[in-house]
């Protein structure tokens, strides 16, 4: 989402060992921004870094967040709600959620809300000039397995499944000029398998791509100016991507900032996506459809062929622009105890998302992964693939 959504300039270190299990917590306010990658950089060369194992995590997440209501009626709230899911090398079990409120809502459901399941609280006639707040926790289990992807699939792709089929079409975010077509057919050109037509447009993505906080993220503005936000290296990927006949779909959640520590024989290295102490941010990435395999999780500022189990799954839609979470409405726009007028807005229990809210993060990591070989085939950065 522009503006709040942030993520991780490309480049990793080179890891060999096993990490040993380990527990983390870190608390922040709302409205902090994350920075650029804070990872110690070791390597010796640029290319893709092959692992092999497996990274697990249960993360504990609590949410608190309040606004204030003037005078009105039929107040709704739409509260995050995680679902599980599973993609290609990548699980999210959702284990508990829970709310508190310090005034009791009149009813509560859980809807899904332009693809993204929310729990909807609301009250008929909610106290005037009153803040109302919420605490919200989630714990959920966060599996990826590392490992060489294997594909067999034809590059062009002969058919495409109807749940996949929608991901083909263009939207304002994923449109790209004319021009780019010549680019795309380089990109592809020679190759007779899916698996590497997809790994040369997230390699020239990652590669020509410098992540810089700015609202200019379609795929146009992005392949123009070489610079976006996570949402900018998402839409130029997906769009790429559908300019050859691939189907791709854009994943909105959150990446923690708790550090995936793993050691070597000369000490330890770690991976962080965003500012240490910073907890949590809103993300974008995407899944990529191969037959047989199903969607292929990717980030392509740091991934490729899975995410890593410090990424939570929202939802998923057409492209990575405006990919909201909810948000409150009423019945007749009073005046709130804050001085500004109650209409339609975010709800500050989006961690980040305004100084009402604050976020603890605990995470318990299990990891067995380890480095398989390096491939000289990115330039200026490293990245993680399975």
């Amino acid at each position: 989402m522009a503006g709040r959504s942030f993520g991780l300039i490309a480049g990793v270190v080179a890891l060999t060992a096993v990490a040993l299990p380990t527990a983390h917590a870190q608390t922040i306010t709302g409205g902090q921004r994350a920075t650029a990658l804070a990872s110690h950089l070791r390597s010796l060369s640029t290319g893709t870094l092959h692992l092999r194992g497996t990274l697990g995590s249960t993360v504990g997440m609590t949410m608190t967040g309040a606004f204030s209501v003037g005078h009105t009626a039929n107040l709704s709230w739409d509260l995050p709600a995680l679902a599980s899911s599973h993609v290609a090398g990548f699980a999210q079990k959702v284990q508990k959620v829970t709310y508190a409120f310090n005034i009791a809502p009149d009813s509560a459901q859980d809807v899904v809300v332009n693809g993204a399941s929310v729990h909807r609280v609301t009250w008929k006639a909610p106290p005037s000039d009153t803040v109302i707040q919420v605490s919200e926790y989630l714990q959920v289990q966060v599996s990826s397995k590392v490992g060489h992807f294997h594909s067999r699939a034809r590059f062009p792709l002969k058919a495409v499944p109807a749940y996949a089929a929608p991901f083909l079409g263009t939207s304002a975010a994923t449109q790209l000029p004319g021009t780019a077509q010549r680019l795309v057919t380089r990109l592809a050109h020679g190759k007779k398998s899916e698996r590497r037509v997809v790994a040369a447009v997230t390699n020239w993505v990652a590669s020509h791509t410098r992540y810089a906080y700015t609202s200019q993220n379609s795929a146009a503005q992005v392949l123009a100016r070489h610079t976006g936000t996570c949402e900018g290296y998402t839409n130029l990927a997906i769009a790429m991507l559908r300019a050859l006949g691939i189907p791709a779909q854009a994943s909105y959640g959150w990446v923690t900032a708790t550090p995936i520590e793993l050691r070597d024989g000369s000490g330890r290295e770690t991976i962080q996506w965003s500012r240490p102490g910073s907890g949590t941010e809103l993300h974008a990435w995407l899944n990529v459809y191969f037959p047989r395999s199903g969607w292929v999780p990717f980030d392509p500022q740091l991934e490729k062929f899975f995410v890593d189990p410090r990424h939570i799954v929202i939802k998923t839609a057409m492209d990575a622009s405006n990919m909201t979470m909810g948000a409150w409405a009423a019945d007749g726009l009073g005046v709130s105890v804050t001085g500004h007028n109650l209409s339609n807005g975010y709800p500050l229990i989006v961690p980040g998302a305004g100084s009402g809210s604050t976020t603890t993060i605990h995470t318990v990591d299990s990891f067995r992964a380890s480095v398989g070989s390096m491939v000289n085939d990115v330039s200026r950065v490293v990245l993680f693939s399975r």
